[in-house]
């Protein structure tokens, strides 16, 4: 007669069997490597630099990029991650405009908040001028059956451009609420350098 063994010794080995089951599953998983196919010429060093936006030579750059699947043209992948710049920049003034606010204790109303948050969107009325992109880079690349690409761009903005987009956006805030103009009128807000031109509002 076989002798039964005890339910918790019987569960305690069926669980040790799935987990050297289920190492064994994950250890035979071959590791999905990126293989490159097709590149630029020359990966410029802005590229792998974690910053997106910095000032050289009294210009500001900032950089942008987007993946696309490797089917797509490669002029739309540009295309969209020059959008993008764009769009960080106008949340750069943006963050730089709220953040003024904040440092002043000023209240910004429902509206203007709208507004504010509204100028990273297509409904912002003003538009991006001044900037021109000047470099770009791209890396077309596959991991096991999927097919990638990523481009970046590298776009610069004189410093008048960028507060030309900033008067812009806070124009349009200003709109939203009438009292705001109180608010930086009575807080002595600067938003723009004082000296040569840009101390005109």
């Amino acid at each position: 007669m076989l002798k039964s063994f005890p339910s918790t010794v019987l569960l305690q080995s069926v669980a040790s069997l799935g987990l050297v089951a289920g190492l064994a599953a994950c250890s035979s998983t071959p590791t999905l490597k990126k293989v490159v196919l097709d590149e630029s010429p020359s990966r410029p060093s802005w590229v792998n630099d974690a910053k997106t936006s910095w000032e050289d030579s009294g210009k500001i750059e900032i950089k942008a990029t987007q993946e696309i699947r490797g089917n797509e043209r490669l002029a739309a992948c540009y295309d969209l991650a020059r959008l993008n710049a764009k769009s960080a920049l106008i949340a750069e003034v943006q963050e730089e405009i709220k953040g003024v606010f904040d440092t002043h204790e000023a209240t910004l109303s429902e509206n203007a908040e709208v507004v504010l948050s509204k100028s990273r969107s297509a409904e912002f009325g003003g538009k991006v001028s001044g900037i021109r992109f000047t470099e770009d880079y791209f890396s077309r690349f596959r991991i096991g059956e999927d097919e990638r690409i990523d481009c970046f761009v590298l776009g610069e903005l004189s410093k008048e451009d960028y507060s030309r987009l900033k008067r812009a956006i806070l124009f349009k805030v200003e709109e939203a609420d009438p009292k705001i103009k109180e608010q930086i009128k009575e807080k002595h807000i600067q938003f723009f350098e004082k000296s040569g031109s840009e101390s005109k509002s």
